[in-house]
């Protein structure tokens, strides 16, 4: 049995929210569309290197120099990002 929802945003939470901003952007730049959360957050899991490498262009992120690898194959917790 599932415990009852406590809250839910109402639909113009959703879309004035930073999530569905940033998934509109990713549709445009990426033409990439997710049909839910969930769906989105597997796309970021799977897809580690593009979702990353999004959001540092979605923020506008300023680097004092060009990385050359956004997540290394190392095994945490020796992972390195953005390498550069």
């Amino acid at each position: 049995m599932n415990p009852p929802v406590l809250w839910s945003p109402s639909e113009e939470g959703i879309q004035q929210s930073n999530l569905s901003s940033y998934a509109a952007w990713l549709n445009k730049n990426y033409d990439l569309s997710f049909d839910s959360y969930s769906v989105l957050w597997q796309w970021s899991v799977e897809h580690i290197d593009i979702f990353w490498k999004s959001l540092t262009e979605y923020f506008n992120i300023i680097w004092h120099t060009p990385f050359t690898e956004i997540v290394s194959n190392d095994a945490m917790p020796h992972t390195q990002w953005f390498k550069g």
